[in-house]
């Protein structure tokens, strides 16, 4: 899923799909889904979980997912303020978890369907 997401009054494309959590763990060594699983657990996450989630799918939008690496999120990341990447945290998890979307039509209307 690929979206565009307000950042310091930027928008940046950002993609999430299947090889996001991979490219998170190759580039940062951690286990994504632990990380979002803890989250769920607590309530609470670190904001750097969400800079370097929103690095990751930024390239992964820009087609140059095989370009990053720790010094190249850096660079990236002094592009904008700390707090600007807070902000849209809820956006940029929203967009990797894909809350709330799907792409599967029901087979029969609400009226149409059997009651069990």
């Amino acid at each position: 899923m690929t979206k565009d997401i307000l950042i310091g009054g930027k928008a940046v494309r950002m993609t999430a799909n299947a090889a996001t959590a991979y490219r998170y763990k190759q580039v940062f060594g951690k286990d994504l889904m632990k990380i979002f699983q803890d989250i769920a657990k607590s309530e609470q996450a670190d904001v750097n979980t969400f800079q370097e989630l929103a690095y990751v799918m930024a390239k992964q939008a820009s087609f140059e997912a095989g370009t990053i690496s720790i010094d190249d999120y850096l660079i990236w990341l002094e592009a904008f303020d700390p707090f600007e990447i807070a902000a849209a945290s809820g956006q940029i998890m929203e967009l990797y978890t894909g809350q709330k979307i799907t792409t599967s039509k029901p087979k029969k209307k609400a009226d149409q369907q059997s009651e069990s």
